[in-house]
């Protein structure tokens, strides 16, 4: 799903209250991280996610990752947190 700005927006400011769901470690993106994430989208629609690493290279690919793993669409990358969202099929 392609977000256009003013959804964007709206979720940006929805994310900016919600707690981090998701933090992604050492281990990198593994099954049961994408397990996490994905009953995170189901519950929520929309979900914070923190990666753990310093490289801002990593956290864009593993967003990339994180998009084609769930179905899902990235809303933004501020500092460590990546913010994803999924449209709920009801």
């Amino acid at each position: 799903m392609i977000l256009n700005s003013k959804k964007i927006a709206a979720l940006k400011s929805k994310a900016v209250h919600l707690k981090t769901t998701v933090q992604i470690g050492n281990n990198g993106i593994t099954e049961p991280v994408i397990a996490s994430i994905e009953e995170a989208l189901n519950a929520n629609q929309l979900v914070k996610i923190s990666y753990n690493s310093p490289i801002k290279k990593d956290r864009i690919e593993a967003s990339k990752i994180l998009i084609e793993k769930t179905d899902s669409s990235l809303v933004q990358i501020l500092g460590k947190i990546i913010v994803l969202y999924r449209e709920s099929d009801k």
